[in-house]
């Protein structure tokens, strides 16, 4: 809120302005005005000539005023100004707002991890009833802990060539890897297939090779009893068999078949269909201009009177009415969240950006603006004690002025669809207050007889 002290005659000629610069809003969070001139907003009003609150951009303004530049380059100026840069909102890609999906959170991958890191985990099982029904059950899986090796009966003597250090070394090895393909190809590695110079079988169904285990020990193979192999990894047998069959698979027969879990292509597809219903009834909702920073980004606004879940239901009953196909309100807010940049309040930009950035920074940030923002403050209590002193005196000629542009008010308002779905006309209103005399002017217009750029506002 600025505030204006003016000393007029009675024919108010030759009037002679003074500002105050009494920025209550802007200088402190819990302050009530709804408009600021704090140092932030002055410093972006000298890359922006226009101001923030302009609604035209004029693409003819040239500026002359060069103060840093000598006489010689102000001359040069005028033959040669320079001209705003514009900037094209639709270059601008659109980008969604949040709610991006991080599959590393995902509960069934957190328990990947666990798993494949021989952690503890809880898994989901699916139990038929005998009546059809089916009920999920949780199972806990206990941490896995290398196990007990091969006795003396062991023709390898596998206890004997491999230590207890060295089997505990390969076992935090092997789940140090963390990733299913990567263990799998680790017991790949340490599988060798044996043809026995004696084998009794027939030709519809040969048998298959003996394989032979080995670990590497100070980078020599040291080949170890299956029992042995299973037990330094915590493994079972089910574990090397489907690692045999992934080998299968390749031709090489040296590199495994990767995890083709949840890989298929029998998922449930949502028709384009619906997803283009959903895309035409978030465009239909009209969006509502903003009071501030609408030239710098590209976010667009709702009106706030419903919420997501709201316009979901909406957007089904109006599918029901024209018997058509609805999706859920996950994928309705998959698609408002991720293809779109809207959001449902106005932004605030009243509090002061210094204010918050010192409230928001760590404590070795504070002390570097801890003396520019004591400053602030004092220029704060400053501004406010000058207008408290215009305020407060008693001369006729000196009128203490405040004004402000109120921010933009949608026309119509309300909760019923018909008012919601239906384009809005924007309506502005410039508040002057004669603080000494406490009496208010409103000056109300629309978009259809006026913007509110500084050249509308001035005539």
């Amino acid at each position: 809120m600025l505030a204006l002290k003016i000393k007029t005659n009675t024919l108010f000629q030759g009037t002679s302005v003074r500002c105050s610069s009494t920025s209550s809003s802007s200088s402190s969070p819990n302050s009530s005005d709804s408009s600021s001139t704090s140092s932030s907003s002055e410093s972006d009003e000298e890359h922006d000539p226009f101001g923030s609150d302009d609604s035209i951009k004029d693409p003819l303004y040239e500026n002359t005023n060069s103060p840093n530049n000598s006489d010689t380059s102000e001359e040069e100026n005028i033959h040669q100004p320079k001209k705003r840069k514009l900037i094209n909102k639709t270059e601008i890609k659109q980008m969604g707002k949040r709610k991006k999906k991080n599959v590393l959170l995902w509960k069934k991958n957190q328990t990947k991890i666990l798993r494949n890191t021989r952690k503890a985990y809880v898994s989901t099982q699916i139990k038929k009833n005998e009546d059809g029904t089916k009920i999920k059950m949780q199972r806990e899986h206990p941490q896995k802990s290398i196990q007990s090796p091969c006795n003396e009966k062991c023709r390898l003597k596998c206890y004997i060539k491999i230590l207890e250090e060295q089997r505990l070394h390969i076992f935090n090895e092997y789940y140090s890897l963390g990733d299913i393909n990567k263990q799998r190809e680790y017991i790949s590695s340490n599988m060798t297939s044996i043809n026995s110079k004696y084998k009794y079988s027939n030709t519809e169904q040969p048998r298959n090779p003996n394989n032979a285990f080995h670990f590497i020990i100070s980078s020599t193979k040291v080949r170890v009893c299956k029992k042995f192999f299973m037990a330094t990894l915590a493994i079972n047998n089910r574990t090397i068999q489907t690692v045999l069959k992934k080998q299968k698979s390749c031709e090489s027969g040296t590199v495994i078949e990767t995890d083709k879990r949840g890989r298929h292509q029998n998922h449930k597809k949502i028709s384009d269909e619906i997803k283009t219903q959903i895309r035409n009834h978030i465009n239909s909702i009209p969006r509502i201009d903003s009071h501030y920073c609408r030239s710098r980004t590209t976010k667009e606004y709702i009106e706030g009177g419903k919420s997501l879940m709201d316009i979901h239901r909406d957007y089904v009953s109006l599918s029901k009415e024209k018997n058509q196909d609805f999706g859920n309100y996950q994928l309705y807010s998959k698609i408002f969240n991720e293809e779109y940049n809207i959001a449902f309040h106005l932004p605030k930009k009243d509090q002061c950006e210094l204010c918050i950035k010192y409230q928001n920074a760590t404590d070795e940030e504070m002390k570097k603006l801890e003396e520019k923002y004591n400053q602030h403050i004092q220029e704060k209590e400053l501004s406010r004690l000058e207008k408290e002193t215009d305020k407060q005196n008693m001369d006729g000629n000196i009128k203490v002025l405040v004004y402000d542009l109120q921010k933009v008010l949608p026309c119509p308002m309300g909760q019923a669809n018909s008012f919601y779905y239906v384009s809005k006309l924007n309506v502005f209103n410039l508040t002057i207050f004669d603080i000494k005399e406490t009496e208010g002017t409103c000056y109300v217009w629309h978009e259809g007889q006026c913007l509110r750029g500084a050249d509308d506002i001035g005539t």
